[in-house]
């Protein structure tokens, strides 16, 4: 079902009513646009550069709702609350889609020799300064770690989301995760290695009760999830 979101114009006026009315129709049709271009293309591709294109239009919306006042309460179902990023992830299969993305970038940062190839050649080619395309790179990595944070938020995302890959890619980031990645600034809590501590924060806090407990704890076991955790912490 969806949100009637036109009670909030009433004192306002039917026309200006209408007008905010079709404008949040408008942006909420882009965004199921840039949310379907989401996908999983090679890195510094002119796929993967429109792609991290629409993260960025995508993340800051879906932080911008997350801070959006619950008028519903905390047991308000997804497609109840006004959590469109969300929900659009969820109903155009991205969600995973995301997570397998970010799974691969990851895999290739443990490549130095190929990305430092890789980066140099891009640059060269687009005629731009190295630090051009190192800036997207990470951008590509804290865009869609804040976007699954938010859509983890939701126990409606767990219950779909690719457990068994979820859990042996928080394992690796933990088990590669060094003291400094907590310290300093320049947005390091937006990497990985402080991300996916929100991520076990959703699974193993908010939302286990919700979940296949018997599974999650299981596969948090196989992989000595809760020891990296502890280490880490």
């Amino acid at each position: 079902p969806s949100v009637d979101r036109s009670g909030r114009y009433r004192d306002e006026g039917p026309e200006r009513g209408a007008a905010v009315e079709t404008l949040s129709q408008r942006l909420a049709s882009d965004l199921r646009r840039q949310i379907k271009r989401l996908g999983t293309p090679s890195v510094l591709t002119v796929e993967w550069f429109e792609m991290v294109e629409s993260l960025q239009h995508i993340t800051n919306v879906a932080l911008m709702e997350q801070k959006l006042p619950n008028k519903l309460g905390d047991d308000a179902t997804l497609w109840e609350r006004e959590d469109l990023t969300v929900r659009f992830m969820l109903e155009e299969g991205k969600l995973n889609v995301t997570l397998r993305a970010m799974v691969s970038h990851r895999n290739f940062l443990r490549r130095p020799r190929e990305l430092e190839e890789k980066v140099l050649a891009t640059a060269a080619y687009h005629k731009v300064d190295r630090a051009v395309v190192e800036s997207r790179v990470q951008t590509c990595e804290k865009c869609a770690g804040q976007l699954l944070r938010c859509c983890y938020l939701a126990v409606e995302s767990l219950q779909t989301t690719d457990m068994p890959l979820l859990t042996r890619y928080v394992a690796s980031i933990l088990a590669n995760t060094r003291a400094e990645a907590f310290t300093g600034t320049n947005d390091r809590d937006k990497f990985q290695e402080t991300q996916v501590l929100y991520y076990c924060c959703s699974v193993y806090a908010r939302h286990l009760g919700s979940l296949d407990e018997d599974q999650v704890m299981g596969l948090a076991r196989d992989e000595g999830l809760l020891a990296r955790l502890a280490h880490v912490l």
